[in-house]
């Protein structure tokens, strides 16, 4: 990482936005997001190819974490890259795939999340195994 302020304050935005939506929603554990935040920060800024404007992009990466713990970490970072929503037609709708209001109903009782914006999620190029253990995130690219 050439500019490590920036770095920093990416790697501490990171955390602060999961730590603040699993404490908001008083359910989870913020040991993921705060210990992966500098390994994610470093792949998704130095390694992985993905496009936010374009997440149906073939060539994209996937970007891969278990559900629970993880999920926030993972949220957080389609937020903050700005990753498009697809609708079920897989076409691109142009707002974003998680928003902050998104982040903000996490795990709310009269908030269906997963239904919301799980679906957008994974429409935007993400998958989930048969048994729903992990998800793969679609990353957009860097040529």
């Amino acid at each position: 990482m050439t500019d490590k302020p920036i770095a920093q304050l990416a790697i501490n935005t990171i955390r602060t936005l999961s730590i603040d939506a699993i404490q908001q929603a008083n359910s989870g554990h913020p040991g993921t997001p705060m210990a992966m935040a500098p390994v994610v920060y470093c792949l998704w800024q130095h390694f992985l190819r993905f496009d936010p404007e374009d997440p149906i992009w073939p060539n994209r990466d996937r970007f891969v974490l278990s559900a629970g713990h993880a999920s926030m970490l993972l949220y957080s970072m389609l937020h903050l890259t700005g990753v498009k929503a697809v609708d079920p037609d897989y076409e691109i709708v142009g707002k974003p795939s998680v928003s902050l209001d998104d982040i903000k109903r996490f795990r709310q009782l009269d908030i269906t999340f997963r239904d919301d914006v799980a679906s957008r999620f994974f429409r935007s190029g993400a998958e989930c195994d048969s048994e729903k253990s992990s998800v793969a995130h679609g990353r957009v690219g860097r040529p």
